[in-house]
């Protein structure tokens, strides 16, 4: 029974990680057709360069869906990278990562989708965007924060992130994937929760490290 769990719980991982790629390589790709018809080609050199990286690190991740931090820092590295080329001088980009984690095995291309989320939603009606992304320790938690100076409804956005886009919307889809493939992995032990602040809005992911898994449990990280 254990078995067939764990193979179930691989092959709905494989199933959802295959859904966040080809939406932002189509988009990319558009990019990057407009700017060879604008024949800006140093931009052109680094956005593929940093697109080809970000690919190799994608098909890296083994059939558990876990990866050392710093494989998952440089995959948001090079995804920073792409959208400072694409968004120039409209949005700030600021990574802050704890030293001394990048051992730790986590579930992978989790950052990602929240940096896109801020960007695609979050800052959509903003003048000029602000995103900050934080990784750190807390106690026996691994935090991932992302931060934005937009303002959103938590309240509306928990509920997608629990209960997805209502019928015919594509909205929150993104978010539920992560919510979903985080449970698969963690189950209630790991959170994921948007919260507004004065400054605008806040995503915390947390990953419990340290404790001891039980028979048939989903995998616990370790520190």
């Amino acid at each position: 029974a254990v078995e067939n769990r764990t193979l179930f719980l691989r092959a709905k991982l494989r199933a959802l990680q295959s859904q966040i790629n080809p939406h932002f390589l189509y988009n990319t790709l558009d990019n990057i057709r407009w700017m060879c018809e604008m024949r800006r080609q140093p931009e052109i050199s680094r956005m593929v360069s940093s697109l080809s990286q970000l690919f190799k690190l994608s098909l890296s991740a083994d059939e558990t869906g876990l990866w050392p931090l710093s494989r998952e820092i440089l995959h948001i590295r090079c995804y920073l990278d792409i959208l400072r080329v694409r968004c120039q001088d409209s949005v700030d980009f600021t990574l802050t990562i704890q030293p001394g984690l990048e051992a730790l095995e986590v579930p992978a291309l989790m950052l990602q989708p929240l940096v896109e989320n801020a960007l695609q939603h979050g800052i959509q009606d903003v003048e000029h965007g602000d995103i900050r992304v934080e990784i750190e320790r807390e106690e026996a938690c691994l935090v991932y924060r992302v931060r934005d100076n937009g303002q959103a409804d938590a309240q509306a956005i928990n509920q997608l992130i629990r209960g997805g886009p209502p019928p015919g919307s594509r909205k929150g889809f993104a978010l539920q994937n992560l919510h979903e493939r985080l449970q698969l992995h963690l189950g209630p032990r790991a959170s994921l929760l948007c919260r507004s602040t004065p400054e605008g809005s806040l995503f915390e992911l947390r990953i419990p490290l340290g404790k001891e898994e039980g028979p048939g449990d989903p995998p616990v990280y370790r520190g």
